[in-house]
């Protein structure tokens, strides 16, 4: 698959501490796990805790073409520990419902709000900082809020649906409730937002109470979008007034009557899309306001020692030694006022200038205007979003930074004795993974706190439970929802194709001999899998596959290919991400592993396979040695002459201009740099980007080449024929070339080295020349390295993506994305045949989407056929149109 920068999307809205709720009943869900942002909103209350999964895309990757419906999931403490007990769904539930966007509680009624798309626009990680996405289309559905009753046996049951809001208002992008109030957000009300008042009776049911009486406010403010309550006195966000944001400040009289007491303005010197007022906090006569989308750098006073310990800080790890130099920093006043516009009497961190977002408070005076007391800015590097939630806890400003460390924090600002915020530290967890956005969502309810992390996983979302124990904050547990699997398992008996299906899966010509899901070969929610490779114990003879999940590579006992056994895996190198890249292949008894698009740390990782001997149960290994090459796109080895050739290494930073890096495997276990080399010119930067290679020891027909080491590179623009046998000294024999090029991708050699088959990994999603007819296999005649023939465009018979084909014989082996295991028999290798396939993502159009069969390993001896399905898991497959193999 082609390696593509991928920006994390972030939803905002406002969170209240301490009150948030739940429900109960099982729904069934068919739908991938993967982006479903579990812990998009959180709540708690007493011995109850709620968790919204609202289906929308959030985190790495891209999002399903069809999102399940949205989920409230219902978590109770029993003997301190809490337990996930049910699951609530819409009355009305169907697909992309936006159910649980939104969340509020007070332990006996449950507030869910129910919007589509998204109840806030997103704010887009850039070069530049945080940036609010584009507005919903209008046509937005008016959105609702459902409400729930908790009765005596502890069920959680319907009681009604909060409405009123205009068209096109997202009503319900925020809810709150405090005693007999309660509170709903519809900041795309076309006057600019609105926030409606509900009441409730003594019998328990809510009627309307008019909406706060915003004043000025004009189309586009987003006046909503974020609400928070103490008492009689109530803030509300509008992050897009006047282009910065806004805080509006209302207090409730005696008689019920509604009052504008202030509107807070973002300060002038703040940028556009600063976000101001997208969290907001109340405690008393103080107001706190966030606008996570600041990206503001102040010019400071030179001071050599701070400047010393910013350095370091740049190159330092997170660590005590990082949490000591920001300490050390934290103790710098901030320069004059004047020169700095966020100085606020010393407090904060804010005149060092690091990190993006902005926290500001207000207070009361006693004469009843408002003005600024302090304000607060992280002190992290980068865009870590600070401000994107807020919430009192006790003494405490909880402010949530989602981006911070990479993986998220809460930073803990103390109350101090002119009652502003000071002495600000961190609280997270370190073990999570980076993108997590850890605090995107939380609730505290006095010794109890739920952190929900709605990009972990790879956007499938985990929540965090935390306990008070002193004045520290303990992590309880990590909680993530079971995965709900698409399709069963299979194993046991082989599945014959019949009237076209084995069991759920379309075929002709092959059978199942076995299908493990994801979670069966380790993945939890959130993971898919990506590329494969074989390996056969020279020692025991059994057959192992090692299956690249987006988290790490499973390793599986595929010996009996009717009973395939799951042995454990291989975390990915710690510090490089989860990433939808990551191949495999062998030399000797070592799986080399590399991954694309998962940051700087990656490199090769070098697993001694022979550790699979005897194991019985599941287990995570270790590396026995590591290259370090940052993030590689793809590896091929040669056997025959003992080097392996990383491709595509130019997205953890430049390496061989992204083209072939070669290493000496000759000791495995100590890996040497053995060169480098880039065909200047191809590529679609014409600085020899390699995204596949395969490399022989020559023995085809062009005996000018005998015995020497050949590499078939594809250059994303052309496939580049490279005589590599003196590695310091790289020929490149000829070029490959063929019309209408959409991105020269994978290809291989028939087994005489005669002809090399080729696909286009982007041809048939642009419809370019034969592959508008369908997926288009290239066919070379290489009888001459020097001038390459393309000897056919053969058309398949759908018009998936063809990725990862392999020769073996005369066949050819394609996993064609939706199309699945594609088989073409090339007997005649210039007019190729398809004779078999297995579909693994059936009962849609094999259109060409990014989904479905990334690889498949054909080679072992048995004939059985380990295939990879991205979203669905891992097949054995028989090719029923050969002869059997005992």
């Amino acid at each position: 698959m082609i390696a593509a920068k991928l920006l994390p999307y972030l939803f905002l809205g406002g969170v209240a501490a301490g009150t948030i709720a739940p429900a109960a009943s099982e729904v069934a869900r068919s739908e991938k796990d993967a982006y479903r942002a579990f812990g998009r909103s959180v709540a708690i209350a007493g011995e109850w805790a709620f968790v919204g999964e609202p289906n929308i895309a959030i985190g790495r990757g891209r999002a399903p073409a069809t999102p399940a419906a949205g989920i409230v999931h219902v978590y109770r403490a029993s003997s301190g520990v809490w337990k996930r007990v049910g699951e609530l769904s819409s009355a009305t539930s169907v697909g992309g419902d936006g159910f649980g966007v939104a969340l509020a509680s007070d332990g006996s009624t449950l507030l869910v709000g129910q919007v589509t798309p998204p109840a806030v626009a997103a704010v887009v990680f850039g070069p530049n900082g945080p940036q609010m996405g584009p507005p919903p289309p209008p046509d937005t559905t008016t959105g609702s809020v459902q409400v729930f009753k908790r009765g005596a046996d502890s069920k959680w049951t319907p009681a009604g649906t909060l409405q009123g809001a205009k068209s096109a208002a997202q009503f319900g992008a925020a809810v709150l409730i405090s005693g007999d109030l309660a509170l709903v957000g519809a900041p795309v009300e076309s006057n600019g937002g609105a926030v409606y008042v509900y009441r409730k009776a003594k019998d328990g049911t809510w009627s309307a109470a008019g909406t706060l009486p915003a004043q000025g406010i004009v189309a586009g403010d987003r006046f909503g979008a974020a609400i928070a309550i103490d008492g009689n006195r109530v803030a509300v966000g509008a992050p897009l007034r006047k282009a910065k944001g806004a805080l509006f400040i209302f207090r409730v009289e005696p008689n019920g009557s509604w009052v504008q007491e202030t509107e807070q303005a973002a300060p002038t010197n703040l940028p556009d899309n600063s976000l101001f007022g997208a969290a907001v906090a109340v405690k008393g006569t103080r107001v706190i306001a966030g606008a996570p989308g600041t990206n503001f750098t102040p010019v400071a006073l030179p001071n050599p020692a701070r400047d010393s310990l910013l350095t370091a800080l740049g190159s330092t790890p997170s660590g005590a030694a990082r949490d000591s130099i920001v300490a050390r920093l934290a103790t710098f006043a901030p320069p004059p006022a004047n020169r700095n516009p966020f100085a606020a009497a010393g407090r904060g961190v804010g005149g060092i200038g690091l990190g993006a977002g902005l926290v500001i408070t207000y207070e009361r005076a006693s004469f009843g205007s408002w003005r600024s007391l302090n304000t607060l800015a992280p002190f992290d590097f980068g865009n870590v979003t600070f401000g994107a939630a807020l919430g009192i806890v006790g003494d405490e400003l909880w402010i949530g930074s989602p981006g911070s460390d990479g993986a998220g924090r809460i930073y803990r600002a103390h109350s101090d004795k002119d009652g502003g915020w000071s002495g600000m530290t961190k609280l997270g967890v370190d073990s999570i993974e980076a993108g997590a956005l850890w605090a995107a969502s939380f609730a505290v309810n006095g010794d109890h706190a739920i952190v929900g992390m709605p990009g972990d996983g790879g956007g499938g979302g985990t929540v965090a439970f935390l306990a008070k124990k002193g004045s520290d904050w303990v992590l309880q547990s990590l909680e993530m929802p079971p995965v709900h699997e698409t399709y069963a398992a299979v194993n046991g008996k082989e599945v014959m194709c019949e009237k076209g299906l084995a069991t759920a899966f379309e075929c002709g010509n092959t059978s199942l001999l076995s299908f493990m899901p994801i979670s069966a070969v380790g993945g939890k929610r959130g993971i898919n899998l990506s590329g494969s490779w074989g390996w056969t114990d020279p020692q025991t003879g059994h057959d192992i596959s090692i299956v690249g999940r987006t988290d790490a590579a499973a390793f599986v006992d595929v010996t009996d290919p009717l009973h395939p056994r799951y042995l454990g895996d291989l975390p990915r190198t710690k510090g490089a991400n989860i990433s939808s890249w990551r191949e495999i292949k062998t030399f000797r008894n070592y799986a080399l592993i590399v991954s694309d698009g998962s940051g700087d740390h990656h490199g090769i990782q070098i697993f001694d396979l022979t550790k699979l001997r005897n194991v019985k149960t599941p287990r995570h290994f270790t590396e026995d040695a590591h290259f370090d090459a940052g993030s590689i796109h793809d590896i091929a080895v040669n056997e025959k002459s003992g080097f392996a050739y990383a491709v595509g290494t130019s997205s953890g930073g430049e390496r061989c201009s992204g083209g072939s890096l070669m290493v000496d495997m000759h000791d495995p276990l100590k890996p040497k740099f053995a060169g480098c080399f880039a065909d200047v010119g191809t590529g679609r930067s014409k600085g020899g980007y390699t995204h596949d290679i395969q490399c022989v020891m020559y023995h085809g027909p062009d005996k000018r080449y005998t015995d020497h080491e050949i590499c078939m590179a594809a250059n994303e623009t052309t496939v580049s024929i490279q005589d590599v046998t003196d590695k310091a000294h790289v020929k490149v024999l000829s070029h490959a070339d063929y019309p209408t090029v959409g991105y020269t991708h994978q290809g291989w050699f028939t087994d005489d080295q005669h002809f090399w088959f080729l696909d286009d990994e982007l041809d048939e999603t642009d419809n370019l020349g034969k592959s508008a007819e369908g997926t288009r296999t290239i066919v070379f005649d290489v009888a001459d390295l020097e001038q390459p023939i393309m000897a056919k465009e053969f058309v398949g018979t759908t018009h998936a993506i063809d990725h990862n084909q392999y020769v073996k014989g005369d066949r050819i082996y394609q996993s064609n994305y939706k199309a699945g295991l594609r088989i073409l028999d090339i007997t005649d290798p210039k007019n190729p045949k398809e004779v078999g396939f297995l579909d693994t993502t059936p009962g849609g159009v094999n259109d060409a989407q990014f989904a479905g069969s990334w690889n498949n390993y054909p080679f072992f001896k048995n004939g059985a056929i380990g295939v990879v399905s991205m979203g669905e898991g891992f097949f054995m497959v028989r090719d029923r149109t050969r002869p059997l193999v005992p």
